[in-house]
């Protein structure tokens, strides 16, 4: 006969034994784990979303290529130096009150991209009459390998 007084062994809905609380030990590797993986993604979410602003500023570069391509062929010249850009708006080939051009307004007025650095504007040896106009990139450094982060476009500046 059993012992009214013993505690009887408690049992989960199904039968099985109860289960036992994390050991320490256990809750350190957890830990641990969870730490690495957000060391591992830490970069690459601390990290400014350089692609879009990439976009924006070669989107810039691309406006004004397009006005000095149609300047080219109205006027027969196009700007060869960056201080000569600000006669693209002074001219009317770029409208530089439009909003949302705040990064083209800058790049034409001060002649530096969204990073600051300044932008290059020289002439293409292998061209003749042609000119490509560079940023440097988020990395400030005028690169010429394949690996360069540099935006540039290049376009007619005189007919020969």
């Amino acid at each position: 006969m059993e012992n009214p007084y013993d505690a009887p062994q408690s049992t989960t809905d199904h039968g099985a034994p109860p289960k036992r609380p994390f050991t320490p030990f256990e809750l350190l590797v957890v830990i641990g784990i969870v730490v690495f993986l957000v060391a591992l993604l830490l970069p690459a979410i601390s990290q400014p979303h350089v692609y879009p602003i990439r976009m924006t500023v070669r989107n810039c570069l691309l406006q004004i290529q397009l006005a000095a391509v149609i300047s080219l062929a109205t006027e027969g010249t196009a700007p060869a130096r960056v201080e000569d850009l600000k006669t693209l708006v002074k001219n009317g080939y770029i409208d530089a009150s439009l909003d949302g051009d705040e990064m083209l307004r800058k790049m034409i007025a001060s002649g530096t991209d969204y990073w600051g650095n300044s932008l290059r504007l020289e002439p293409l040896p292998d061209k003749r009459g042609f000119v490509v106009l560079t940023s440097p990139g988020p990395d400030g450094q005028f690169d010429n390998s394949a690996e360069s982060d540099d935006i540039s476009i290049e376009y007619q500046a005189r007919i020969e």
